[in-house]
């Protein structure tokens, strides 16, 4: 936990319980291996996640935010076009 960067770091202290235990899920833990875990080991477990497999997480929001930036460009582009041919 001490190696993320204090703002993911703040982020994992809030999720609850039932929330690391889904994220480890995702990533391949057992759930007789989660339920071993006490919280402080599945926000660990967790936080090694995040530090391994940060490629996925940044190029996942950039995806994510590019779509988003084209979908506003095309709505920008869709309105011109809708003024001007109203005004004509």
């Amino acid at each position: 936990m001490d190696k993320l960067e204090p703002s993911v770091r703040e982020n994992v202290n809030k999720m609850s319980s039932l929330r690391l235990s889904a994220k480890l899920l995702e990533f391949g833990y057992d759930e007789t291996q989660i339920q071993a875990m006490d919280r402080g080991q599945m926000m660990t477990a967790y936080a090694e996640i995040l530090l391994h497999h940060h490629h996925l997480f940044i190029s996942g929001n950039t995806a994510h935010s590019q779509e988003k930036t084209r979908k506003a460009d095309r709505n920008r582009q869709n309105t011109k076009t809708h003024s001007k041919h109203k005004g004509t």
